[in-house]
Formats: structure tokens, sequence, C-alpha cells
């Protein structure tokens, strides 16, 4: 009844619950966030040569409650089964207000807002729902009934660049709805695409 009424309730014991329905790349000068960056600074390995330019955040629509940097939140993907006996996972987050190509670190963002979020890259869906209860479930996502038109067996060109390709593929997944990427039994990795 909260999401359909969109209340921001400053009761704590109402339960939070935002939508990520789209991931979007941006370059890291127009993240207002130092505090990011050299925390991710920190977790590059020195001989990586990982282009460290670029940044995925999750814009969401905070559907009831308000959204804090401070908890975490029940993150149910579009195949979360509501009778599985395991937990979804969780995920601290971090807020940004968007601000025309600006995004200024915000603590908290009320129902009926949207902003972006950073720390959903690493579960790897295309749409998330945020819950501060665990027995959330996902919101549906609409299926334009689009079918791939192409579809390309990938290969790194040199094995030990199977990592890097693999880790791309996840990035362009997220970047981009009209793409597929699965990986076969026998170690192939399809890219499919409109």
């Amino acid at each position: 009844n909260a999401v359909l009424q969109c209340t921001p309730s400053p009761d704590p014991m109402a339960p939070t619950v935002a939508h990520c329905c789209k991931f979007i790349s941006t370059d890291r000068a127009h993240v207002n966030d130092p505090e990011l960056f050299s925390h991710l600074d920190s977790m590059v390995d020195d001989d990586a040569e990982e282009e460290s330019s670029g940044i995925i955040l999750g814009v969401v629509r905070v559907l009831c409650g308000t959204l804090t940097s401070k908890c975490d939140y029940h993150c149910f993907g579009p195949k979360y089964d509501e009778s599985s006996s395991e937990d979804p996972p969780t995920r601290k987050l971090r807020l940004y207000l968007l601000m025309g190509s600006t995004y200024i670190r915000v603590n908290c963002v009320p129902a009926g807002h949207i902003c972006a979020v950073f720390g959903l890259e690493e579960l790897q869906l295309k749409s998330v729902t945020l819950s501060s209860s665990k027995y959330g479930s996902p919101l549906n996502v609409f299926n334009q009934g689009m079918r791939p038109l192409v579809k390309v067996n990938l290969e790194a060109v040199s094995a030990s660049d199977t990592p890097v390709l693999e880790k791309g593929l996840a990035r362009l997944s997220l970047a981009d709805a009209s793409v597929e990427v699965t990986a076969t039994s026998k170690g192939e990795r399809i890219l499919a695409c409109l």
C-alpha cells in the first residue's frame, strides 16, 4: 500500500522500496565523490591495466520510504524466487543526485524521487528491486517482446585475456538493455543483440 501511495514515511518500521531499471556508464569527472574514488583506486591492482575513468551507476526510483546511504538493502533480481530458503543479497549503497551531467553525493533520497546509485554493479542484473525488508519481492520489468536479431560467439585473443573479456561483457550487458550475454556449458560466450 505504501508503494501505491509513494509515501516517504518517517516511520523507521515502514519499509523502503526502490527500483533500479537501468544502469548508466559515466566518466569519473562527472561524479562529485572523492571518497569513492580513493576507495576504488586502493582496490585496483597495480599490475592491472584497467581503464579507471568510467563508473557504472544504477538509475533508481524511490517508491516508498527514504533511501539512505547508511542502511543495508536487500536486492531482488527479476528471477528471485520468494519460495526459496536463500536470503537475497544485501548491499550498502552510495546515493547521488542527478544534476545535469553531474552526480552529487547525498545521504538520503525520499519517495517519489529519482537518483543514481553506486554499489549494484557486481550483482550483474539488468533490473533490481531494493527493499529494507528481506520479505520484499521483485517488481516485474516490462518485457518488450523483442528477440535478438544477431548472435555472435566471442573468444578472447589470448587465454589470459578471458577474465577481461568476461568483465567487459558483463558491463556491456548492464549498460545496454538490448544486449544479452550468455555462457554455454561448453564455455562459449554468446553475445545477442538487436
